[in-house]
């Protein structure tokens, strides 16, 4: 089962942020598949460490993000509305 499928299967939702670095096309899809599978050229790990450590810096934002407006939300839920007239 591939990767997505499987947290698809497990959350049951597709409601869910996803982190995706692109890798380029590489041909025909048999290709596509050994390009993947194939360790990294040392002339593209320093692109690909690049790309890792901004895809961590961008879902730590988001983490951060989300955290921040869900103690808003729980701070708005407990303050107190006056009573409808």
């Amino acid at each position: 089962m591939a990767a997505v499928a499987s947290v698809l299967e497990a959350f049951q939702t597709d409601a869910f942020r996803r982190v995706k670095i692109g890798v380029g096309k590489d041909g025909a899809k048999s290709r596509q598949i050994d390009y993947l599978l194939s360790p990294f050229d040392a002339s593209d790990r320093e692109a690909v460490r690049q790309s890792i450590q901004a895809a961590a810096a961008q879902v730590l934002e988001l983490a951060r993000t989300l955290n921040c407006l869900d103690r808003r939300q729980q701070h708005q839920n407990a303050v107190k509305r006056p009573e409808p007239l």
